[in-house]
């Protein structure tokens, strides 16, 4: 974990408002230059901070962030989250390390235990998550035969969304990173956490002038995703009030609870929410399953949320 004064500087190099880069993870991944332009395109447009999320195969977060640091020149970029059973825990620590080696200042490591079906893609068996990704931490900094291992000079945060997770997120690394949460889920994670741990929120974002259409395609997302089997995020939601139904249907409160959906001041205001209950930073995570529709709508907002 990092000093107190390094994480003082990653505080600093932290926008209240970043972006992840759409439809790339699960989804087909757009072609590189694509890429690099659209990451070109929303730092011209103001944004600082920038997030790419990974499955396990298909492409390689690390080796994408290599590019999109290389070809801009004051994005940060962070994991968002990369799933533990995507590579060894010490080739993730010599990726992060050499990330941050070369581009000082402008890399975070977003970790976590992922989704039960990854596990198998990589021949292993999902068992017991926190306590493998505790482990999985543990490890990343071991020593390799015939090999100079370099200290931990990144940040860490973990994917976390359980009162478990957000505790452990507490001891083995610099912050947590929870997604689909109420703002007033934050302001308990600020609580367990204390102030000198990094708070990173992904939020649902639908952008449109047109505030139902953009609801509604928030609430589809949102139903969509919690109809995917092995989805951590229920008994949180549970424990403040929100159904499996709500979940189900995309209901109105939860959408207006978890979502950002709407114009971009619409967008700005629930993301400062965020930022007024504790967290560090938030995260937009565009809804558009077209990677080109998304980065126009990221781009669209830039003027109003760079501004919070």
């Amino acid at each position: 974990m990092l000093t107190p004064e390094r994480l003082t500087a990653v505080r600093r190099t932290l926008r209240p408002i970043g972006f992840a880069m759409p439809s790339i993870g699960l989804s087909a991944v757009p072609p590189v230059q694509q890429q690099i332009e659209a990451a070109r395109r929303l730092e011209a447009a103001g944004y600082r901070n920038g997030w790419a999320n990974e499955g396990v195969g298909g492409k390689d977060v690390f080796v994408q962030i290599a590019i999109l640091l290389g070809a801009t020149d004051q994005l940060t970029f962070g994991t968002s989250v990369t799933p533990m059973w995507a590579r060894p825990p010490m080739v993730t620590h010599a990726a992060a390390h050499q990330l941050v080696e070369a581009f000082p200042g402008r890399f975070l490591l977003g970790l976590g235990s992922g989704y039960d079906f990854m596990a198998p893609l990589a021949g292993l068996v999902y068992r017991k998550p926190l306590a493998q990704l505790r482990e999985y931490v543990t490890r990343m900094p071991e020593p390799v035969p015939l090999l100079d291992v370099p200290a931990v000079d990144y940040p860490t945060v973990v994917g976390a969304n359980g009162r478990r997770s957000v505790r452990q997120a507490g001891e083995i690394a610099d912050g947590a990173f929870p997604s689909l949460v109420p703002p007033r889920y934050v302001e308990e994670i600020r609580s367990v956490l204390g102030d000198d741990k990094l708070i990173i929120v992904g939020l649902m974002t639908s952008v449109d002038d047109d505030e139902e259409k953009a609801k509604g395609d928030a609430s589809q997302s949102i139903s969509q995703i919690f109809a995917m089997k092995g989805v951590p995020y229920g008994r949180v939601l549970d424990s403040f009030g929100y159904t499996a139904q709500d979940r189900t249907e995309g209901s109105d409160r939860l959408t207006a609870d978890l979502t950002a959906a709407g114009s971009g001041a619409t967008i700005a205001a629930a993301a400062r929410r965020y930022i007024e209950a504790g967290a560090d930073h938030v995260v937009l995570m565009p809804v558009e399953a077209d990677f080109n529709s998304g980065v126009d709508k990221l781009e669209s907002i830039a003027a109003d949320v760079t501004a919070v």
